[in-house]
């Protein structure tokens, strides 16, 4: 294909999918743009280790026989709801002389009690004493088995939970954490079948619907999220936490009415949430909401400060607001904060593109894509990147000039001309990932062309046009090729 011809080809490949090479020719319209926010990049909450269950209440736990005084002031606080004077209580009746299953109990509610003050240590040495003493067993090797949950030690916790399971059959909670720590080991499937159970035998259970929300959430099985959370917000209408992965979910499913109505009664509940501000920040971005997005961003950051995920997303914000020193400059904290950040790095690299810092934009996406190899849309701006540093190098070639022999010292690529193997190899994986990914065959039908291989370009653009029959680019350059 002739220079003149490889251009025009480019410049229509261009025209078609940047925007802003279109706005170059003209004025700078309100910018139409909508946001790019993959959930793979999404900050979300932290795991929930294993629940415990309760103490009874004061005069519903069974008396060895032996020891009269259950209904003693100290047995009564022993079992109350303050956690410091009930580990005080419970440590004057070990100490009192008290023997058998009395003084498991009395092991059993310090343990709670030591759980309830974040103290695992002393929870499971109280816990193993009411194994010991054959006091609650049941739910004692379920407390224990949470704290090894909490902590990590998997092999532990799933002992407890079936030696639980093995004392009572019955008992769902066991179940539900059986069911969290299989969702920790990538065993989602496990961890729905035994929370399923978990609530066959207990309906109302929030522990269990909770956790096979999230195991159906590992599965990217939105539907299925939102139902669980709407269950447990019916059963307790201020659980947060349900809230927030219900915002999630609809989220995901670009119900974003409904997900801006979940943080917003999340934040009512909870208004120095960062993480609900944030996302509430992104559902209002994509809504167009960019002021309101701002907001949010902005005061997420002021209770967290190294809260990179709003920093990268205020940062998109910025750029959709074509306010691109200001993306770049949030992008550059996200960064700062942790560098392994693909989202960033694509903002950062769209920004400077836009900014015609070709190359500095060129370095950001392929830094983005190596962070993020499995992102389709991070691949395709790569390969829209990539392309014009591939543009730029060209048109910077000396010309011949058989006087001085500069030929022989030109780069390959003046001597080869453009071939856009970097881009074509971006593009490839782009469809690989997303094989009904319209604009990254159009784009790759355009840079065949520009390459001269004529039938290849008529193919992509021809499945371009299949998957997205509104690729106006697409048909055009289709019909002029006389196809």
């Amino acid at each position: 294909m002739s220079a003149v011809g490889r251009a025009a080809a480019l410049h229509a490949a261009y025209w078609q999918h940047d925007r802003w090479y279109r706005y170059a020719w003209f004025v700078w319209p309100q910018a139409l743009a909508i946001l790019l926010a993959g959930w793979f990049l999404a900050e979300r909450p932290g795991q929930v280790p294993g629940e415990w269950a309760k103490p009874a209440a004061a005069g519903t736990q069974p008396s060895s026989g032996a020891n009269p005084s259950q209904e003693s002031p100290d047995w009564t606080t022993c079992k109350g709801s303050d956690a410091d004077q009930a580990i005080a209580a419970c440590t004057r009746l070990i100490a009192s002389g008290i023997t058998g299953v009395d003084l498991g109990w009395a092991y059993f509610n310090r343990a709670f009690n030591h759980g309830r003050k974040g103290e695992g240590p002393a929870a499971i040495a109280d816990n193993t004493e009411a194994i010991r003493l054959k006091a609650n067993v049941v739910y004692a090797y379920n407390n224990r088995g949470s704290w090894y949950l909490s902590g990590g030690n998997l092999d532990a916790a799933l002992r407890d939970f079936n030696d639980a399971i093995a004392a009572d059959s019955s008992a769902a909670l066991p179940y539900a954490n059986r069911g969290e720590l299989y969702r920790q080991q990538k065993q989602p499937d496990k961890a729905i079948t035994e929370t399923s159970l978990a609530i066959r035998l207990d309906p109302k259970l929030l522990r269990a619907y909770w956790v096979r929300a999230r195991a159906y959430e590992d599965k990217g099985q939105w539907a299925e999220v939102v139902a669980d959370c709407t269950t447990v917000l019916q059963l307790d209408p201020k659980e947060v936490t349900c809230l927030d992965r219900r915002g999630i979910c609809y989220y995901e499913l670009d119900k974003l009415d409904l997900a801006l109505a979940d943080y917003n009664a999340s934040l009512q509940l909870n208004p120095r949430s960062a993480w609900t501000l944030a996302s509430r920040g992104a559902v209002r971005r994509d809504m167009k909401l960019y002021d309101s997005a701002l907001s949010d961003f902005s005061e997420a950051i002021s209770l967290n400060p190294k809260y990179t995920y709003a920093y990268a997303n205020r940062a998109d914000t910025y750029f959709l607001k074509q306010q691109y020193d200001l993306a770049i400059s949030d992008a550059n904290k996200a960064i700062e904060l942790d560098r392994k950040w693909a989202f960033a790095f694509m903002v950062r690299g769209r920004a400077q593109m836009e900014l015609g810092r070709i190359d500095e934009a060129a370095d950001d996406l392929a830094a983005a894509a190596a962070l993020a190899p499995n992102a389709w849309k991070i691949r395709y701006f790569n390969a829209i990147a990539q392309a014009k540093r591939e543009d730029r190098m060209f048109a910077a070639c000396p010309k011949p000039d058989r006087k001085s022999n500069i030929v022989g010292s030109m780069p390959p690529i003046c001597m080869q001309g453009v071939q856009y193997d970097t881009s074509f190899r971006e593009l490839n994986e782009a469809i690989r990932i997303l094989p009904q990914y319209a604009d990254a065959y159009s784009f790759r039908g355009a840079l065949y062309l520009a390459i001269g291989q004529r039938s290849k370009a008529i193919s992509d653009l021809r499945q371009a046009l299949a998957i997205n029959p509104n690729d106006d680019y697409a048909r055009n350059t289709l019909r002029s090729m006389g196809q």
